[in-house]
């Protein structure tokens, strides 16, 4: 069954590159990457994990279009070499409000690491999304939450949705 061997984020403003270290464990290793950010018309343009690119999620992308515009790209790489390494993400261009978490697990299947990846999006207190799973798989989901203060000034959080990771 694979389990979550290691938890990383970093949040901020501008044209990056936005990079932090992660530490990789374990063996038969994924590492999963969520990244947020406010629109502005730019896009993710690359990710890597030591230098390695990663691959973007199919269908684990999604944008609220509600008003608000908020952004989440999933990437992952299989097999990223153990140790602690440096995550970088590069966007197209300048981004506002930018996060990204990073999620290594270990025992995970080395040919079909990934299942079909689901999203929903929408402005609601209580967030649902309904993700199919077997027996002795791990489901992991990514949010974006916005923040909005007393002067009406909006932020994003990554961070709660890394609070409660389970097995499925």
């Amino acid at each position: 069954m694979p389990t979550v061997d290691s938890i990383s984020s970093t949040s901020g403003s501008g044209a990056g590159p936005f990079m932090w270290f992660h530490t990789c464990g374990g063996t038969d290793r994924l590492l999963l990457l969520f990244v947020t950010h406010y629109h502005t018309g730019n896009t993710i343009a690359s990710a890597t994990y030591n230098g390695v690119s990663m691959t973007a999620v199919p269908n684990g992308s999604a944008v609220n279009g509600s008003g608000y515009l908020c952004f989440i790209t999933t990437f992952y790489l299989i097999a990223p070499p153990a140790g602690a390494y440096t995550v970088s993400v590069t966007p197209s261009g300048g981004l506002y409000d930018f996060g990204a978490s990073a999620i290594s697990l270990s025992d995970v299947h080395q040919t079909v690491a990934l299942g079909t990846a689901v999203n929903a999006t929408g402005l609601s207190t209580t967030p649902t999304v309904t993700a199919s799973s077997a027996a002795d798989e791990l489901v992991v989901d990514g949010l974006v939450i916005m923040l909005r203060d007393a002067h009406d000034r909006y932020a994003l959080d990554t961070a709660e949705a890394w609070r409660d990771v389970g097995i499925v």
